[in-house]
């Protein structure tokens, strides 16, 4: 996941997408739920043939980091590739205000956060560790679809 040309980018690569799973994915929305918990903010996607997916951004990390923050309306853009890069599903959306309100509240509150690389690894390596994707809903801010 990263922030990159104005678009947030939720990105899947998987070596054997079958036609069934391209054809479901093309046809569905994706639901994406942005998560916040000790400082880390977790993109959740589901939809078509994507079980629950996490994502984890760190507007720290992020070389557009005031770009992002500046966006009235975040355009999102969820990618799914085959093993060759080759791009097989794109779903997007521009969000409303309120939603990008939302997740600008969890941006800029991480922003503000001191940050130390190696501490931010191990929080996010424990995380990984204790909970599977589909249980960090509970720490649900905003929710949106993809198209």
């Amino acid at each position: 996941m990263d922030f990159v040309d104005g678009k947030l980018l939720l990105v899947v690569k998987d070596d054997e997408w079958n036609e069934n799973q391209l054809a479901s994915a093309a046809r569905e929305p994706f639901s994406v739920m942005a998560c916040e918990t000790n400082g880390m903010i977790i993109f959740l996607l589901e939809g078509g043939p994507l079980d629950t997916c996490d994502f984890y951004f760190n507007i720290q990390e992020c070389d557009e980091k005031d770009q992002l923050l500046a966006a009235k309306n975040i355009d999102v853009q969820a990618v799914l590739l085959d093993a060759n890069n080759v791009i097989k599903v794109v779903k997007s959306a521009t969000l409303a205000a309120k939603p990008s309100e939302e997740l600008h509240k969890l941006f800029e509150k991480q922003a503000k956060m001191e940050f130390m690389p190696g501490e931010y690894d191990v929080n996010l390596d424990g995380l990984m560790a204790t909970m599977e994707p589909a249980e960090l809903a509970r720490y649900g801010k905003v929710s949106f679809q993809l198209n």
